[in-house]
């Protein structure tokens, strides 16, 4: 008949035990799947069909045959003893009803089920892979502690030392101890030039263990910001002379700004030397604050190479140079502009760069005012 058919195409196994568990009906297809045919399952029980099936058989019997209800069990293990003597561990979601007669008689119950072994296999895999994620995140977020925390002891080490090198190269360059011929003041020079670079870097890499451990804060104070900007530029002149660039400023803030001064000149300092180190000689840096409806905006101009559209994203990467070679022609660790942005964004404001390859770059930030 049509249900007979349907029964016995049903892509799942599908049984009827007695009270006995004793099998009374099974379908083509659940034989199949079991490694056996219809009539080796037929009139048997339960337990030889799955000699290891005394727990499940109990937990079975307890809900169908004593409680009367519905069971409903997901990968379950069976192992299935196959027609060469091999045992082959399966998974399976199954459901097991009781059947009963006019009477309310129990008959017994059937059982449908799925296997469901290939799914299990993918869980357990997937599960591995995530414990194996999940303990490799640990292993790295102890290493980046571990490293920030060198970083850490390491800077404040390698400033004990170089404030020595700066003291004596002061006294040689003050002359305290005689005169010095040119060549030995140009050396001298040199020194002091190098501490104090060394000192940038020694502190940058303190701010960026500093941001890491969460550690870092402001100290907000109504400032001048005009003021600022020109206090910054007093001392970056120098260096654009050098290297015989026009360095300009346009400074249209009138009002002061709630501001922590020693970071955002830090800021404003990153930004122009940058400008500086990147312009070619006789380039030209104009830096241009204006007012806004809610803040200021600060817009740094240099007349450089420029950044491609791809690499625009990369520029306020940590330890991120465009050009990372040995022979790179300007050099740094790259974390002036990372930064330069966590600074200006633990003022609630904003930093970015617009520039195009061969027409320069605009580096700039807009801080908001106190309470926007």
């Amino acid at each position: 008949d049509v249900l007979g058919d349907i029964i016995q195409n049903l892509a799942a196994t599908f049984v009827f035990l007695d009270t006995n568990w004793i099998y009374r009906m099974v379908t083509h297809q659940t034989a199949t799947m079991l490694g056996q045919t219809v009539d080796q399952m037929l009139g048997r029980h339960f337990l030889d069909v799955f000699p290891g099936g005394q727990a499940e058989m109990d937990r079975m019997h307890q809900a169908v045959c004593v409680e009367g209800r519905t069971l409903t069990s997901l990968s379950s293990h069976v192992p299935i003893r196959l027609a060469d003597g091999t045992v082959r561990d399966t998974y399976w979601d199954y459901t097991v009803r009781p059947v009963h007669d006019r009477d309310g008689v129990l008959l017994g119950f059937t059982s449908i089920g799925f296997e469901v072994t290939e799914r299990v296999a993918l869980e357990r895999a997937i599960a591995t892979r995530t414990e194996d994620l999940e303990r490799a995140n640990r292993e790295l977020k102890a290493s980046d502690r571990y490293k920030d925390e060198f970083l850490s002891v390491i800077s404040h080490e390698l400033k004990t030392p170089l404030n020595f090198i700066m003291g004596f190269a002061s006294i040689l360059g003050d002359e305290v101890n005689g005169p010095l011929n040119e060549q030995q003041r140009l050396e001298v020079q040199r020194i002091q030039e190098g501490s104090v670079r060394l000192l940038e870097l020694i502190n940058d890499l303190l701010d960026m263990g500093q941001m890491a451990a969460d550690k870092f804060q402001l100290t907000l104070t109504e400032e001048p910001f005009g003021d600022l900007v020109h206090e910054a530029l007093l001392q970056l002149r120098p260096l654009a002379e050098h290297r015989r660039q026009q360095l300009d400023a346009d400074i249209r803030i009138a009002r002061p700004l709630m501001v922590d001064h020693r970071r955002i000149r830090q800021v404003f300092s990153n930004l122009v030397g940058n400008a500086i180190r990147f312009t070619p000689e006789g380039g030209r840096i104009l830096v241009r604050a204006t007012q806004q409806p809610r803040g200021i905006r600060v817009e740094v101009f240099d007349t450089g190479p420029g950044i491609a559209p791809e690499d625009v994203g990369k520029v306020f990467t940590l330890f991120k140079q465009l050009d990372m070679s040995p022979t790179r022609p300007v050099g740094g660790t790259g974390l002036g502009l990372c930064i330069s942005k966590a600074l200006v964004e633990a003022h609630g404001g904003r930093i970015g760069v617009d520039s195009k390859p061969g027409e320069g770059s605009c580096f700039w930030f807009e801080l908001p005012d106190a309470g926007s």
